[in-house]
């Protein structure tokens, strides 16, 4: 799955807002550089936000995905625009969402234990079980009794939800570019 990538286009608004004087001083190949790189800082700034803002909702150690998303950022310029990327693994599964399946084992092993979080289950003293919603991996040794606690359920697959908001807006991919070009018109010469 290709990580996604927005174009903005800038020729039209620029040919209507912008008066001859204004055009020669903002041509394309002045400004797409600027404003991929506003555009990439804001998605940076958003990216940031979102790593302070999730937190590991089972309060184990945190993989600060979202940070490592924001170093992922680029810019291309192009004929008729700028493209911004993410370079990294799973950003595009949460922007576009889909289904996941294991690729190398049988099952996907979905931590539901803080002390499972990041963890390798293959590596840890649990056991296979199947309860009353399916299977698990468990603390301990099989045979026990008394409470189980479920470190991993199993399943064969999981659907997760596109989260748009994980990229930025379009209006504020405007604002940004809006603000840029504004900046660029009021620099002196």
């Amino acid at each position: 799955m290709a990580a996604p990538k927005t174009t903005y286009d800038l020729s039209e608004k620029l040919q209507r807002t912008l008066n001859r004087q204004q055009q020669e001083k903002l041509t394309p190949s002045r400004l797409l550089p600027v404003l991929g790189r506003a555009v990439s800082n804001a998605l940076k700034k958003h990216l940031g936000g979102l790593n302070s803002a999730r937190a590991n909702k089972l309060g184990g150690k945190r993989s600060n995905f979202y940070a490592a998303c924001s170093r992922g950022v680029s810019h291309e310029v192009e004929p008729d625009g700028v493209t911004i990327s993410v370079a990294r693994i799973g950003y595009a599964q949460r922007y576009f969402g889909g289904t996941i399946k294991p690729v190398k084992r049988k099952w996907l092993t979905i931590p539901v234990d803080p002390a499972a979080y990041g963890k390798d289950p293959r590596k840890l003293p649990l056991y296979f079980a199947v309860g009353a919603r399916g299977p698990f991996l468990g603390w301990g040794k099989k045979g026990t009794t008394g409470p189980v606690r479920v470190a991993f359920i199993l399943r064969k697959s999981v659907t997760q939800k596109a989260d748009p908001s994980v990229f930025l807006s379009e209006k504020a991919i405007a604002a940004t570019v809006d603000d840029t070009i504004n900046k660029r018109l009021s620099a002196p010469k």
